[in-house]
Parts: C-alpha cells; structure tokens; sequence
C-alpha cells in the first residue's frame, strides 16, 4: 500500500472589508475557503480577487500564502485542515484543477450564486463559482461529499463542520508553517 494523499482546506479571513461584510451576514470568524494539494500551499486554490487591491472581478486564482492577496492582508487568520484521500481522489482532484485553469479567464465570480446561497436557492452557473460552492464541486466531482448539501449552498464554516477533516493549524496565515506549526 502506498503513502497515504492529503489535500488541505483553509478558511481565512482576511478582515478586508468584503470579509467584513461577508462576515456581517454569515457571523463566522472564516468566510473565505481554499483548496491546497500540499501541506506547503503551493499550490492553493479557490474563487476569489484577480487583484488583490480590488474586490471585483473576481474569479478562479492560485492563492499564495506570501504573495497577492493576502501578503496585501497581512493580518489575515486561518484555520488549515487535512483531508486524507485516495490516490484515485487526489489525481481526480488534479485534473479538475487542471481544466480550471486551462479555461481561467473563462470563470467569473458567482456574485448571482452569492446572492442565491444568502436566500437559500442555490445558482449554479458554468463559469462562475464562489469559493465555497467551487471546493465542494471540485469535491464532488472527485467523489468527495464533506457536506450533504448542494454546492450552491455550502458556506466556508461547513467544512469546519463536516467532522471528517482533521485541524492541523490555526492562528496568523503568515506564520504558518507545515513542519514547525501543524497540530497533532
């Protein structure tokens, strides 16, 4: 049997005014998610801003945890969880992320799906996502259910909820560091 595949889950906020906002309707201390396929977070994905200055256009983006957006946030908290998953799984995972990026300026943020998910209809639309709705269909997609509930409607604090992922850091994104800072 070969070494166990993990792929990471992280909730930021990174207390710009959107998050803020966010925060105002969601009342959770996260209200932004990432995809990561390593415990390094080189390779960190989600629905979020092109330009780390401007909220809009938003859309598909590599997250750095030193560079763009939140190197712009430096105060910016997070809570990174660790999901095993099988070797089928990760490589599913893989090519899902590969296909996003091959069609990247294609994809616009789901600010319709956003308001749909607030009113509790989820707006699923083919290339728009917000970062919550994208990790779960990304999910999905690779077999993976962490919440019984439609994209469209997953929130950030769902994955904190899903009881499956395992807590691995939690404090200051710029502090973290896989072998000096992860949980037990």
């Amino acid at each position: 049997m070969g070494q166990p595949k993990y792929i990471y889950i992280m909730l930021s906020n990174t207390y710009s005014w959107t998050t803020r906002a966010i925060g105002l309707y969601t009342r959770a201390r996260y209200n932004h998610v990432s995809l990561a396929l390593d415990e390094h977070l080189l390779e960190m994905y989600s629905f979020g801003r092109r330009y780390p200055h401007w909220a809009l256009p938003g859309g598909f983006v590599q997250e750095m945890q030193k560079e763009g957006t939140f190197a712009l946030f430096r105060r910016t908290i997070c809570a990174i969880y660790r999901l095993e998953v099988t070797e089928s799984q990760y490589l599913a995972i893989r090519e899902i992320i590969a296909e996003f990026k091959k069609e990247q300026d294609s994809y616009r943020f789901n600010l319709l799906g956003f308001a749909g998910l607030a009113a509790g209809q989820p707006i699923e639309r083919r290339y728009a996502f917000f970062c919550s709705q994208f990790v779960a269909t990304v999910l999905a997609r690779a077999g993976i259910e962490l919440v019984d509930k439609p994209p469209g409607l997953v929130k950030p604090s769902d994955f904190a909820e899903s009881g499956r992922l395992t807590l691995i850091y939690e404090g200051k994104l710029a502090d973290y560091a896989p072998t000096a800072h992860t949980l037990n």
